[in-house]
């Protein structure tokens, strides 16, 4: 299998993924956000945001997975460190996840280049 190319991706998708992800995974996959997207690319994922509170803190497990809290500001650093930006759109109920499903809380967000 070849090696993915920098600035060769059109677009990442990443549901329900972020929320379970060690604050070190988190970083790395903004890293690699920012290695390989195409300049006019995004990445879309979703998150679990806290008004206040810790940066980055772990609220408990899924099964085997931990489960974590960020609040904005955090992500909006990481972007801003690997000269992309960050915005929210909405929760992912707003976009018609079903209220009583644990991730209706969580907001879509997306990162592309400044």
């Amino acid at each position: 299998m070849d090696e993915i190319k920098p600035q060769s991706i059109d677009l990442v998708w990443a549901f329900q993924v972020i929320p379970h992800m060690t604050e070190e995974i988190v970083r790395q996959f903004v890293k690699a956000i920012a290695f390989h997207l195409k300049p006019n690319a995004k990445a879309l994922f979703s998150v679990r945001l806290v008004a206040d509170g810790p940066m980055f803190s772990h609220r408990g497990k899924w099964q085997e997975f931990p489960t974590t809290n960020m609040r904005r500001e955090f992500l909006d650093e990481l972007a801003a460190a690997e000269g992309l930006k960050m915005s929210l759109h909405g929760t992912l109920g707003d976009w018609g996840m079903a209220p009583e499903l644990g991730g209706a809380k969580n907001y879509l967000a997306k990162m592309s280049r400044i």
